[in-house]
């Protein structure tokens, strides 16, 4: 596209021509004839970059379309994702469940097992107390007897020494 000269009739404000004189507003004025062209735009390149927004402006909302429609799909995704985070969670609290009453229940046999242990252990503890009870009782018994007839001999042979004695005296 080419650009043209600007050719547009300006009247220069009074104020600005008695600031700076007819020959420096002559020249501003011829400046600006030269240099507006060199930065302005033509109506058509203007229309081009309208038109050229525009399309951008589409794509945009296109582009914002196809975002939401991926944040959705990711969205749904998650979504699933979570269920199925759900249904692994449900499956280990069941099998955390499972293991749990099995736990107790090999707790509660092991106990069941334990107690019975204990009590026959006491069971036999009490029955050979009886038995030594028993056994000590009838050994003090015969120790006493055999005391008894120890002591009833040491008299008696006490005595029978104490009457040699005594005939051993009255002989001589």
């Amino acid at each position: 596209m080419e650009k043209r000269g600007l050719e547009i009739a300006v009247e220069v404000p009074t104020s600005v021509r008695e600031a700076l004189g007819d020959k420096a507003t002559l020249d501003l004025l011829s400046w600006f004839v030269k240099a507006i062209p060199s930065v302005a735009v033509t109506r058509e390149e203007f229309k081009e970059v309208i038109f050229r927004l525009e399309r951008m402006e589409e794509d945009l909302k296109g582009i914002r379309t196809e975002l939401a429609a991926f944040r959705e799909s990711v969205d749904r995704r998650f979504e699933l994702v979570d269920k199925r985070f759900d249904a692994i969670h449900d499956r280990i609290d069941a099998l955390r469940k499972d293991m749990d009453e099995r736990f107790d229940s090999f707790q509660r046999e092991v106990n069941g097992r334990i107690d019975a242990l204990r009590k026959d252990m006491d069971e036999r503890f009490d029955s050979f107390h009886r038995s030594m009870e028993a056994r000590l009782d009838l050994i003090q018994e015969r120790m006493l007897a055999q005391s008894r007839w120890l002591i009833g001999s040491i008299a008696v042979l006490g005595t029978v020494i104490s009457i040699l004695l005594a005939i051993g005296q009255f002989v001589r």
